[in-house]
């Protein structure tokens, strides 16, 4: 039988468990969450720490982090945006959509 691991996470202030949208949380905490989830394999951490210092010794800027990803598709024609919270990501899919609306645009 599997260990059972447990996450806690302290909820914003005045927020219930009934109210609660992932959506709503704060980018630091949910950094920090989905590191917690996701950054636990040692192995692969010590790897993505290699790479970016390698690229840094290289001269390279090395800047990271957790982005949404937002697509739309309508027949042959595909709109992809990445943003810092799901809320811009979709606004600026949707921003890019209108785009095709209107005349004389791709």
């Amino acid at each position: 039988m599997l260990d059972t691991r447990t996450i806690e996470l302290a909820l914003p202030g005045g927020m219930t468990l009934g109210d609660l949208d992932i959506d709503a949380l704060d980018p630091d905490t949910m950094r920090a969450v989905l590191h917690a989830i996701f950054g636990c394999c040692d192995v692969a951490r010590a790897d993505a720490e290699a790479l970016r210092e390698t690229l840094e010794t290289n001269g390279w800027t090395v800047r990271q982090g957790l982005t949404w990803v937002a697509c739309a598709e309508r027949g042959d024609v595909t709109e992809r945006v990445s943003a810092p919270s799901r809320c811009e990501a979709v606004a600026r899919l949707r921003e890019y959509a209108l785009l095709h609306e209107a005349e004389g645009c791709p």
